[in-house]
């Protein structure tokens, strides 16, 4: 996809201080559109994604509460999507957090998975954590 310049501001003009023939520019690209004149959205990348803790122990209708963790990346508008893969269990909060508290509700393996997305990425990383209940 082309990129065109739709305008340019130009603010101020000064005269240099070191070559007093010189002027200097204050230049600002105000918008950028594409070859249909709709404007450009910027690509962000989101970064990596972690699940704190990463493994634990908690007893049949025990909780445990997650955190997401993103290294790296320039995303800000980052929204979260909690779920369980496969095992026993509740999420207790909110979604769209990145902290979520699961309750378990059968012993066994459960594996708890976020998906961290954002409007403007050009990825959307998952993270998943295996939990271990015990009765």
């Amino acid at each position: 996809m082309s990129a065109y310049l739709k305008r340019l501001q130009i603010d101020s003009v000064e005269e240099s201080a070191e070559h007093p023939s010189a002027y200097l520019k204050r230049v600002e690209i105000v918008e950028v559109v594409d070859s249909d004149g709709n404007p450009l959205e910027t690509v962000t990348e989101i970064g990596t994604v972690a699940v704190s803790p990463d493994a634990a122990s908690v007893a049949v209708m025990g909780s445990q509460t997650f955190t997401v963790v993103v290294t790296g990346g320039d995303a800000t508008d980052l929204t979260y999507k909690w779920n369980v893969r496969n095992g026993s269990a509740q999420i207790d909060t909110p979604d769209n957090q990145a902290t979520a508290t699961y309750t378990f509700i059968a012993a066994g393996q459960t594996q708890i998975q976020c998906t961290v997305y954002s409007a403007n990425s050009s990825n959307s990383p998952l993270s998943n954590i295996a939990m271990v209940i015990v009765s």
